[in-house]
């Protein structure tokens, strides 16, 4: 049997990925001018189902529903690290823990590094505040960055926007995307 994590996008996850956000445009292939670039809605893509994970984690690799659902956990729902991380254990005929190392390289390499290469200093100083924060509440971050509300609202949303951060619990804000944490703490 074939790699099953190969299909999830058609093609081994090991493709350079160029920009994790999806672009407002679609390019007409079949003309080379750059006029041809045409307006398509943009589409909003939430995390994966972290049960539908553990089911398809289980159903693969044959483990305990305790086991399938923390190797689902360790995804966080983003789609390139539930192939990533079923492709590589799948590569390795082993515990999923034993491909973590590779696993947070992968993600590392393909897309934190383009993510960082791209966020302004003010981005990433508030994700050093996230990161060094103890209880990731939005009062004592803003409070320990000395940055008024307003100012500190428009980079906490721009990073919720790009995906990197999550504030779905009112007043606190955790990171979003599996092993960013660690990345963080390699970079500071």
């Amino acid at each position: 049997m074939n790699n099953p994590f190969t299909w999830t996008f058609g093609r081994e996850p090991i493709n350079r990925i160029d920009c994790l956000e999806q672009k407002d445009y679609v390019v007409n292939s079949f003309e080379s001018n750059p006029p041809s670039l045409y307006r398509a809605p943009k589409i909003e893509l939430q995390p994966l189902n972290i049960s539908m994970i553990a089911t398809r984690y289980q159903a693969i690799f044959n483990l305990t529903d305790e086991d399938a659902r923390n190797m689902a956990k360790e995804t966080r729902g983003y789609a390139f690290a539930f192939q990533v991380l079923g492709y590589l254990t799948w590569n390795a005929k082993a515990s999923w823990r034993t491909v973590l190392p590779e696993y947070r390289q992968y993600l590392e390499e393909f897309v934190y590094n383009k993510i960082w290469s791209e966020i302004s200093a003010k981005d990433r100083e508030v994700l050093f505040g996230v990161l060094h924060s103890e209880n990731h509440k939005v009062s004592t971050i803003r409070e320990t960055l000395q940055m008024s509300s307003s100012a500190f609202s428009i980079y906490r949303n721009r990073l919720i926007k790009k995906g990197i951060l999550n504030g779905d619990v009112y007043g606190y804000l955790a990171f979003a995307l599996p092993q960013f944490e660690e990345f963080l703490r390699d970079m500071d």
